[in-house]
């Protein structure tokens, strides 16, 4: 994930100007990103040494931190990630448990995800029930 990064900054960050620079920032606070994106300016002011003018927004050490331990951990955009070789119900319960911890880095994406999840589960409990099973993974279309 890290290369990839870079390749936006190289492309994208470094080529614009700053009218370009304060149109993507007002834009992503329009759209409720703006603290993603100043985590990740931090990320790639610490790992690509990135200049202060080159940045759509300001350093976030907090959110940055976290999000460069994710990246770290999980690899490959999360797809090397310890949690993914756990069992079924083990890989459930830590799902949830990080959705909570997630919480605190965007609050309402966080929360309408956790909510379509069990309107999800609720939605689908008379074919789970009719089936008798929990996954639905191998079930005929």
């Amino acid at each position: 994930m890290i290369r990839r990064l870079f390749y936006v900054v190289s492309l994208l960050l470094r080529n614009a100007s700053e009218s370009d620079r304060r149109e993507v920032s007002s834009q992503l606070k329009r759209y409720g990103l703006h603290h993603t994106a100043d985590a990740l300016m931090w990320v790639l002011e610490e790992v690509l040494k990135l200049e202060p003018a080159e940045m759509i927004g300001f350093p976030d050490s907090f959110r940055g931190e976290w999000m460069l331990r994710e990246i770290m951990a999980g690899g490959n955009f999360g797809r090397n990630a310890e949690r993914h070789r756990q069992g079924l119900l083990r890989q459930v319960l830590e799902s949830r448990c990080r959705s909570i911890r997630l919480m605190r880095f965007s609050f309402g994406e966080v929360f309408w995800k956790e909510a379509k999840y069990w309107m999800n589960i609720v939605r689908t409990l008379p074919t789970r029930i009719r089936y008798r099973t929990l996954s639905l993974r191998d079930l005929p279309g």
